[in-house]
């Protein structure tokens, strides 16, 4: 192979002392780099729509890349109907016949490129929200941190075809799959958009949780549970807060500005002082009477 000059052995690897010696360490000729195709006959075929000055100054990308530009190039030549939406996985089938190509490469091609992606007209699906109702006119929303309180309050709303409607969050990942329910085509879900809360664990990440939902979705008018927590706080100051599990570890203590506006300066007192204390509240704390009575009241108020 050395003959042939398909290897190049590194010197400074040393030999394996072996006779005769071989050298650790071997490399392929450079001379490949001399057969790289005239990458300008490339970037004459992007159309107007692309910028070309990335890959101008980015040879090595333009040739691992090439391939997926080349096939864009050619659906856009064929001038394709983008009047109806596909989803990103659609789309990306119909361009590159590989529907992850989009999103694992394309959308770095496409910013590179400069190209609009929105003129692909193609929209991202997310994983469906776990819910539950029991009426076709519910009066409220409740979004639960747990799954366990989810559970406990779909059993409920069942046995006696109460109105409402459940969500399970699911911890973080609501703040992904919240639209979801935000662009709901459902008309009676949409009416009770108006009436929706958010309950989880009284801990660090559950105000994490809740404060970044709220950022991530301004216009959706989602209010913290106030009733749970104040259900939560009497059921922990009735054990004593030094029966209360120790806060996770990871957790990183936060202002929680919005989380703590809607208590009182005496409540919120009392809360800090358990967070403060390496302590935390779990959702699981509530059983199936405090639900009824926290559900009841939410039918009401709204």
């Amino acid at each position: 192979m050395i003959e042939q000059n398909r290897l190049i052995p590194v010197v400074s690897s040393g030999t394996n002392g072996k006779n005769p010696p071989l050298y650790r360490r071997y490399r392929s000729p450079s001379a490949a780099k001399a057969e790289r195709p005239d990458q300008s006959e490339w970037l004459s075929q992007f159309p107007l729509c692309f910028d070309p000055d990335y890959y101008e100054h980015h040879p090595a990308q333009l040739e691992k890349d090439w391939p997926g530009i080349e096939k864009l190039i050619a659906f856009l030549e064929r001038d394709p109907d983008l009047s109806v939406p596909a989803s990103l996985n659609e789309r990306s089938f119909q361009i590159f016949r590989q529907e992850k190509y989009l999103d694992q490469t394309g959308k770095r091609i496409l910013k590179n490129l400069k190209y609009d992606a929105g003129l692909l007209n193609m929209y991202e699906t997310y994983e469906p929200i776990t819910s539950f109702y029991s009426s076709i006119a519910p009066s409220f929303i409740l979004v639960h941190e747990n799954l366990d309180p989810f559970v406990t309050c779909r059993r409920i709303l069942a046995a006696r075809h109460a109105d409402g409607i459940l969500v399970y969050g699911a911890g973080k990942k609501i703040w992904r799959n919240f639209i979801d329910v935000t662009e709901t085509d459902i008309p009676w879900m949409k009416q009770s958009l108006s009436s929706l809360y958010y309950f989880g664990d009284l801990d660090w990440e559950g105000i994490r949780i809740y404060e970044e939902l709220v950022q991530k979705y301004p216009l959706a008018n989602i209010q913290l549970c106030v009733p749970a927590y104040q259900m939560m706080l009497a059921h922990a100051q009735k054990q004593s807060f030094e029966q209360m599990p120790k806060t996770k570890e990871g957790q990183i203590p936060m202002p929680g500005d919005h989380f703590f506006s809607f208590f009182t300066s005496e409540e919120k007192e009392v809360m800090q002082i358990l967070l403060q204390s390496g302590r935390y509240i779990p959702q699981e704390i509530l059983q199936a009477e405090d639900y009824e009575d926290l559900m009841e009241r939410l039918r009401h108020e709204c």
